[in-house]
């Protein structure tokens, strides 16, 4: 794991702070995304439950800076600087990694 990411996660490797500054928030995406198989698809019930396991449960009771799983999913999706993305069906119900 990149030292850069280290103060966002807690003790369990979860992030536990999704920062306002958009550097930031990019470590934080590449570290989740690696956490997504590139050999499978998921639906979007798995893909959320995915991304919701590794975010800090006091985080997600707070919603610090939108660190709920809806929200990390789109990021996934949209942010362009990630070394793979997270690419999805037209309708959603299919999820998956794509270099």
């Amino acid at each position: 794991m990149a030292l850069e990411v280290q103060p966002f996660l807690d003790d369990q490797g979860r992030v536990a702070h999704f920062s306002t500054k958009l550097k930031e928030q990019q470590m934080v995406l590449a570290y989740l995304i690696n956490k997504i198989a590139m050999d499978r698809s998921y639906t979007e019930r798995e893909i959320t439950q995915l991304i919701d396991d590794w975010v800090n449960p006091d985080a997600r009771k707070r919603r610090l800076y939108g660190i709920d799983a809806v929200t990390l999913r789109r990021a996934l999706i949209e942010e362009i600087t990630l070394p793979s993305r997270l690419r999805r069906t037209s309708d959603g119900a299919r999820y998956w990694r794509e270099v």
